[in-house]
């Protein structure tokens, strides 16, 4: 494959990643209240926008076509998309209110990457005997269910306790398929409702993957190749809308706040794979989760960062 075939290939796809970034600045512009809004409806937000318009109308592949030296500029672009698109998957709900923090940086409660999941569920039992010694007060706590539960089976299961966060995500064989992650302030109301929207984006996602194999044509080994790369997002994605677009089996962990001795008696009684708690004190906005999916067994890979919810329209 040549440089030019690969920049036809990977621009498109590139400018589609910048893009979405973009439109998901301007909606949470737009969503973050009167100040927001203020902010929105002035000269930023119209670069934002303008910079939108020209990433969509192709202009910025039509200029590093023009270059001279264009694979430079899909390495620059690829840069700057897979910048933005972490900054924009990293971005966690609640982690921009006006709650101060004064005790804590921002914290990782999780598993480390390359750590076996026997010593960090060991480990996480230490913190959470620690925190149990100290009576009447409640912690923000990572739950690594057992297995996948539908909002239904975790409503009943964890019934007595006040869930704030809801990891969840559809199983396709053969497919790859996005974490999802939701503010949830009832499981019985909110969760269904985070799933229906997260099915949404995933019919989008379908549809753009589609798309792409759609512009690979041939049947040589590049054209191989470019198909094996998106066949599994098609095919994972095309499961999750179908999936999630009905409550499934897909919700593998939760954040809770609770005291912690209650937090034992899941771990006794199974109902929880492993209880990570952050420090006492600690605001829910200084943390960062990373949940276990029941599929970790042995030792935890490195793991995708959940998409929120609450950002796809």
């Amino acid at each position: 494959m040549n440089v030019r075939e690969l920049d036809d290939r990977v621009l498109p796809i590139a400018a589609s990643a910048v893009r979405h970034f973009v439109r998901a600045i301007v909606g949470l512009f737009r969503s973050a209240g009167a100040r927001a809004r203020a902010i929105a409806q002035g000269s930023r937000a119209q670069r934002l926008r303008s910079l939108d318009n020209r990433i969509g109308g192709g202009r910025i592949a039509e200029r590093l076509h023009a270059a001279p030296n264009i694979g430079a500029a899909v390495v620059v672009l690829l840069v700057v998309a897979g910048v933005a698109l972490a900054a924009y998957l990293s971005y966690k709900p609640g982690s921009h209110t006006s709650t101060p923090t004064t005790q804590f940086q921002t914290l990782t409660i999780g598993p480390r990457t390359g750590q076996s999941v026997r010593s960090y569920a060991d480990a996480a039992a230490g913190r959470l005997d620690a925190a149990a010694r100290h009576k009447h007060t409640s912690v923000y706590a990572l739950i690594d269910l057992p297995s996948y539960e539908t909002p239904a089976q975790v409503e009943a299961m964890f019934t007595n306790l006040q869930v704030v966060t809801a990891y969840f995500t559809a199983r396709v064989p053969g497919g790859h398929t996005t974490p999802y992650v939701a503010t949830i302030l009832s499981l019985k109301h909110d969760l269904p409702i985070m799933m229906s929207r997260a099915a949404k984006f995933s019919r989008k996602a379908a549809a753009s993957f589609a798309q792409y194999l759609r512009a690979v044509h041939g049947n040589g080994p590049d054209a191989a190749k470019a198909r094996a790369l998106f066949l599994p997002f098609l095919r994972g994605e095309s499961g999750a809308a179908k999936q999630l677009a009905h409550p499934c089996a897909c919700v593998y962990a939760l954040v809770v706040q609770s005291e912690a001795k209650p937090l034992q008696r899941l771990i006794a009684a199974k109902i929880a794979r492993v209880i990570d708690v952050a420090p006492q004190g600690a605001a829910l906005s200084a943390v960062t989760f990373v949940p276990l999916p029941p599929s970790v067994t042995r030792v935890v890979p490195t793991l995708e960062s959940p998409r929120p919810v609450v950002t796809i329209g």
